[in-house]
């Protein structure tokens, strides 16, 4: 047979036909085939030169034959091949599923959610558990329900010291709490008792010849922590005092020169300030400058129930009756 009737022969007619002369006309003698254009029909070709069924079969057919015997119910590839890209639904990542995913999990293991680390914390923390058949919640009830049973009665037990109260403690019967109070009360502790209140105090413009001492009116503790704070305005003559709590707050007028002295006796005279500090002149009563202090040292009376037992190296003191914040039954015995 002439090669160009057996290339009719095995060649799919859209092949062939590129072999045909360029009026249409098909070839049927090998003059008509140049050499160049078949080098690229055997090209196409390959190493295609077995038929599966010798003459009666040529490309087209065997390819087709081939894609029969690969979809069969046995292999089901188109149907696989549908779930597949059913599974992968609308994906049009501009790489491929495994690169985006690999994006992913870099996003998702970042420093900020730390997953990597926070699973190794909880495998830590798990340990070498390793159930078999069961999980841990179902592991941690099964242990529960052998811990609490009718022989242990834990919770029973432990629903009854809940429900139990401090009056159950602390009745006419037992009286712990009056006894402990009563032991605390004469236990020696270390250390002489204060036994008279330390009144707070605060001195502006220290060490000048305008120095004003001031000294809170409330004794002891309750004492500190009041504020005068004194300001200067060159307008005439006068002196503004308003109060907020425990701050006082000073305007001096100084256009005719007030002096130290008048803002002693405007502040000690003031209906709010003057029941919060008096002030004491410390210095020569000049001009007055600005200044802002705040009081402290207040120290209050050391409290003790009577019998309430302290004692140093060379005394020991007894309170004779209650001793407060205010009120000292506080006295001393001197050792041998």
């Amino acid at each position: 047979m002439p090669d160009t009737q057996m290339l009719s022969k095995y060649l799919p007619k859209k092949l062939y036909n590129a072999a045909a002369d360029e009026d249409g006309t098909d070839l049927t003698a090998l003059s008509g085939l140049a050499n160049e254009r078949l080098d690229v029909l055997e090209d196409w070709v390959g190493d295609y030169a077995a038929p599966a069924k010798g003459s009666e079969s040529d490309i087209a057919t065997d390819l087709k034959k081939v894609y029969a015997d690969v979809e069969t119910d046995e292999t089901g590839l188109l149907a696989r091949a549908g779930v597949l890209e059913a599974a992968v639904g609308t994906y049009s990542g501009e790489n491929d599923i495994a690169g985006d995913l690999q994006t992913v999990f870099n996003d998702v293991e970042a420093d900020e959610t730390g997953l990597l680390a926070r699973a190794t914390a909880l495998e830590t923390m798990i340990g070498d558990y390793t159930p078999e058949d069961t999980d841990l919640a179902t592991d941690l009830a099964k242990v529960y329900g052998d811990v609490e049973t009718a022989g242990t009665g834990l919770l029973a037990r432990a629903a009854a010291l809940e429900a139990r109260e401090i009056r159950n403690i602390y009745d006419s019967e037992t009286g712990l709490l009056a006894r402990a109070a009563a032991l605390e009360a004469v236990a020696p502790t270390t250390g002489a008792p204060i036994t008279a209140q330390v009144s707070a105090t605060a001195i502006t413009s220290d060490g000048n010849d305008d120095e004003i001492t001031w000294t809170a009116v409330a004794n002891g503790e309750d004492g500190n922590g009041i504020s005068i704070d004194i300001t200067l305005s060159a307008e005439a003559n006068g002196i503004d005092i308003t109060v907020d709590g425990k701050a006082i707050a000073v305007d001096v007028k100084t256009g005719q020169g007030t002096t130290a002295t008048d803002v002693l006796t405007a502040v000690n005279a003031h209906e709010t300030a003057g029941l919060l500090v008096q002030g004491e002149l410390t210095g020569l009563g000049d001009a007055i400058t600005a200044d802002s202090v705040v009081t402290d040292g207040g120290v209050d009376i050391t409290a003790g129930l009577a019998g309430a037992i302290r004692y140093e190296a060379d005394k020991i003191w007894i309170s004779v009756g209650e001793s407060t914040a205010s009120v000292s039954n506080w006295k001393y015995a001197a050792l041998l």
